[in-house]
């Protein structure tokens, strides 16, 4: 799963909706990992539907569908500029 990771740089440390930000900071304070804005943190989507994640260093499994989901959507983007859309 650490290959997995997903980095983004969190801009505040209070989310008004479920995202995979709030998900994250979280997660990291689990850890007794104080998250700051401006940080870069990595995790692995573990159920995207619940936006549960785990840092990368502890991903036990990831959610096999968001990832296929990702790379679906990375395949559209190859395709549409292989043909010059």
């Amino acid at each position: 799963p650490r290959l997995l990771a997903i980095e983004r740089r969190i801009s505040k440390l209070s989310y008004s909706r479920r995202c995979f930000e709030a998900s994250a900071v979280r997660a990291y304070e689990r850890f007794g990992i104080k998250v700051v804005p401006g940080v870069s943190i990595s995790c692995v989507v573990v159920d995207a539907k619940r936006w549960v994640v785990e840092p990368y260093w502890c991903a036990s499994g990831y959610d096999v569908n968001y990832y296929l989901g990702l790379l679906e959507k990375a395949l559209d983007e190859v395709m549409l500029v292989q043909i010059g859309l």
